[in-house]
């Protein structure tokens, strides 16, 4: 990942790109900078965090300072295999935070941002359909994120962007220690109810899904280690 910023940093700065303008598309960056794009798509979220880029929905990302911080690196104590206890802390964050998130999305989200809700969630279903528990968690974390992002709350998309590693990480350990028995337990569905909430712009309904889905994952995992 940061060979992958620095890559990135190094093309920019090369091309003469000034702060405001939009960087090449994915496909177009990936392929010159030899990366794959969920790498590329990677670094762009870290640069984001570190104030370089500013990524916009449906639009594409532009360069905000010349001059990022380091990028974010995921803290090395996050052992999700080693200690599941550090999984049921992420849901109790999630737990507390995602319910607003949800509501607020409702009532909030642009079109663009329903698109980019829309594409996330498609993306999830696919993933899930197609029995590949990695890639499920990489569009788990990004359906969620997303509707952070639409919530409109600033500070919280921030702090869900530095912790999205770590998010991604806790989902793909669940989905490693559960999969396929996640669909038996209906949490595709329960994804399902959060999007159609948000869709319908019923606020209250998107928080009691969001909330819902997050304890039913608690409970999952609390019958599992009693076991």
């Amino acid at each position: 990942m940061v060979n992958a910023v620095s890559k990135i940093l190094k093309y920019l700065e090369d091309s003469g790109l000034k702060a405001g303008e939009k960087i090449p598309a994915e496909r177009k960056l990936a392929l010159s900078l030899g990366l794959s794009r969920a790498t590329l798509r990677e670094a762009i979220k870290s640069l984001n965090v570190s104030g370089f880029l500013e990524t916009r929905l449906g639009d594409g990302s532009y360069i905000r300072s010349k001059t990022p911080s380091p990028p974010v690196i995921k803290p090395d104590f996050v052992d999700f295999s080693e200690r599941p206890q550090y999984c049921f802390d992420v849901l109790e964050i999630r737990k507390a935070l995602e319910g607003n998130a949800a509501f607020d999305a409702a009532l909030n989200a642009t079109i663009l941002e329903r698109r980019a809700i829309k594409t996330a969630f498609e993306n999830l279903m696919q993933a899930t359909c197609n029995n590949d528990p990695i890639l499920e968690a990489s569009y788990d974390a990004e359906f969620h994120l997303s509707i952070v992002q639409a919530s409109h709350n600033k500070v919280l998309y921030f702090m869900y962007q530095q912790l999205f590693e770590i998010l991604q990480s806790a989902i793909g350990n669940f989905l490693k220690s559960f999969y396929p028995s996640e669909a038996e337990n209906g949490l595709p569905e329960q994804h399902r109810e959060i999007y159609n909430a948000i869709m319908a712009q019923d606020a209250e309904a998107a928080r009691d899904a969001a909330l819902a889905h997050t304890q039913s994952i608690i409970k999952i995992m609390h019958q599992s280690y009693e076991e």
